[in-house]
């Protein structure tokens, strides 16, 4: 696939638009472990017999962008961004930013659960783990007993961390 990137000298993005679209890139290349110099552009050219194994988590609205990028980027098919520029567009821009900034997050996080899902749930379990057991050391060095959160905590990230062995075992099996 190749993406036209709005990176080009001519591109004027307001600072807000300008900040959500930096966060939501971050969390995205994250999640893809790819640089992605512009996630949601519309120019762009790819193979529909490629496009089509993705057609149910297709959305309806802008967001088919930002999903067959994300959907190409962790299934390892080329992606080529080139820079381009565009004008200033004429009329209303129908994007919400509190709104389409949360969806968009909800969409990243959720196209990458299903290709990679060990990016997804490691990270909160490990963390929720080790929050869970200093919790727990520092309840017992001075109490002396195991409070309910550090035990909630610790079994919470053991279950989001089984949660996300068992996704990426659906996902290597769906691969086969």
């Amino acid at each position: 696939m190749v993406i036209g990137a709005r990176t080009g000298d001519l591109v004027k993005i307001p600072f807000l638009r300008r900040l959500g679209k930096w966060i939501l890139t971050q969390l995205a290349e994250y999640l893809s472990r790819q640089k992605i110099p512009d996630l949601n552009s519309g120019f762009r050219i790819f193979r529909k017999d490629v496009a089509m194994r993705f057609f149910a988590m297709y959305p309806d609205g802008f967001s088919f962008t930002t999903t067959i990028t994300l959907a190409m980027l962790t299934n390892h098919y080329r992606v080529k961004f080139l820079p381009i520029n565009y004008h200033k567009r004429v009329g209303k821009s129908s994007i919400n930013p509190v709104r389409d900034f949360l969806n968009f997050t909800i969409l990243i996080i959720r196209i990458c659960a299903c290709f990679k899902p060990l990016y997804v749930f490691v990270p909160p379990a490990l963390l929720l783990i080790a929050l869970g057991i200093l919790k727990g050391a520092i309840d017992y060095s001075q109490h002396h007993y195991l409070g309910g959160l550090s035990i909630t905590m610790t079994l919470t990230g053991i279950q989001t961390l089984f949660i996300g062995l068992l996704a990426d075992l659906i996902d290597q099996r769906m691969k086969l």
